[in-house]
């Protein structure tokens, strides 16, 4: 299965303005910022070189970052975000206990194991926040996501039931940030 190339009618207009030499204006400022913070100086050589890379990094690989949705509302998903990674912190503390007690508790026959996650979001920032919070969870690793971006193989240190695992990750995860991404 191939996946079509958005027409030239579907692609966002140009940047016009000072958008077209600062495409990611959050972006610069926190460049510039980190370079500030690891040099741990902001003397004018430092600042001017931190100016440099915020402006510099972001316009030379402009070309390479996906393009903007049209619509967007992050007031309004804001709560729906937070949920979320307060959601993914419960579920890495939860999951960090579960390791230990498989690691260090009593002898036990582990069923680590693998399984493919159909994916059914339409945004390829979905899909890749999906694996990559399945990878941020102790015990499990996202392996492989399919080049049509339709399937996640995962890896679980103990997954006796692979059919609920899967179950868990689309109702748990997929479900929410499809809500995140609008898809």
């Amino acid at each position: 299965m191939t996946v079509a190339a958005p027409s030239r009618t579907d692609a966002p207009p140009p940047p016009t303005g000072w958008r077209r030499y600062v495409p990611h204006p959050a972006w610069s400022v926190a460049l510039a910022a980190m370079w500030l913070s690891l040099n741990g100086s902001a003397s004018a050589g430092h600042a001017l070189l931190a100016l440099l890379l915020g402006l510099g990094l972001p316009y030379a690989t402009r070309r390479f970052w996906p393009a903007r949705p049209a619509a967007r509302a992050p007031l309004r998903r804001f709560g729906r975000w937070v949920a979320f990674v307060l959601l993914v912190l419960g579920d890495v503390v939860v999951a960090n206990l579960q390791v230990a007690r498989a690691v260090l508790g009593p002898v036990r026959r582990l069923a680590p194991g693998f399984a493919e996650v159909p994916v059914d979001l339409a945004d390829e920032r979905a899909v890749v926040v999906l694996a990559h919070t399945i990878t941020l969870t102790p015990g499990t690793l996202s392996v492989d996501v399919a080049p049509d971006r339709r399937t996640i193989t995962i890896h679980a240190l103990d997954m006796p039931d692979p059919a609920a695992a899967v179950r868990e990750i689309k109702s748990r995860y997929e479900r929410r940030i499809a809500e995140l991404y609008a898809c």
